[in-house]
């Protein structure tokens, strides 16, 4: 029978070493990161596979999760984990959170390593975001989509995807005011989710 794992711990990274407090099979990977070419903004589509309508800047989740990950945050209102695992499975390597609607439950066996928790909601309300944070060595992304991680809305619907790297601070930066309200919207995000956000500190938001 399916089971949901509730969870309220969430990712950690200690200061020493950058690395999960946790022991998680964290596996060595040989697969490098694709370079994602910079842009004058940080707007994309999903390449959705053997349409005539892509673009070469559209994105394919491996190239958005990709086997350098640390550590990844996921929002969203429902999602097809068998399918997610079996494209990205950085996922079964790295501590992972996914946040859901309390409506939805996820059907069979879901890897040690991964938390599932539902996201408190009124009753008349439900917890639509879509967003993954992911944690690399030494840059943090910030990922907004437009849909779900389901195979049919990824694979063969056209949606948007907003996503940028922030590098973690090498000395003490002053933050101007979009970075100030950047981080304050993402850190209340976070913390409403019962999520640490205190990493957030750590890294450059700056235009």
């Amino acid at each position: 029978p399916g089971h949901m794992k509730r969870k309220y711990d969430v990712i950690i990274i200690n200061d020493e070493d950058d690395k999960p407090t946790k022991t998680l099979n964290l596996e060595p990977s040989n697969i490098k990161k694709r370079k994602i070419e910079p842009k004058e903004h940080a707007w994309y589509r999903n390449h959705i596979p053997n349409s005539t309508n892509n673009h070469s800047s559209d994105l394919t989740l491996p190239q958005i999760i990709t086997e350098d990950a640390r550590s990844v945050i996921i929002g969203c209102y429902t999602l097809d984990l068998g399918w997610l695992l079996k494209i990205c499975p950085v996922l079964r390597k790295v501590q992972t959170m996914i946040v859901m609607d309390p409506g939805y439950t996820i059907q069979g066996n879901i890897p040690e390593n991964i938390y599932i928790k539902q996201a408190r909601c009124p009753p008349y309300g439900s917890f639509h975001c879509k967003f993954i944070v992911i944690r690399f060595k030494k840059t943090l992304r910030v990922v907004v989509k437009t849909n779900n991680l389901l195979e049919r809305e990824i694979e063969k619907m056209e949606e948007g995807i907003w996503m940028q790297d922030f590098d973690r601070k090498t000395h003490d930066v002053d933050d101007s005011p979009k970075a100030l309200d950047f981080r304050f919207t993402l850190t209340n995000m976070l913390n409403v989710l019962d999520i640490d956000s205190n990493f957030l500190l750590k890294y450059d938001f700056n235009p």
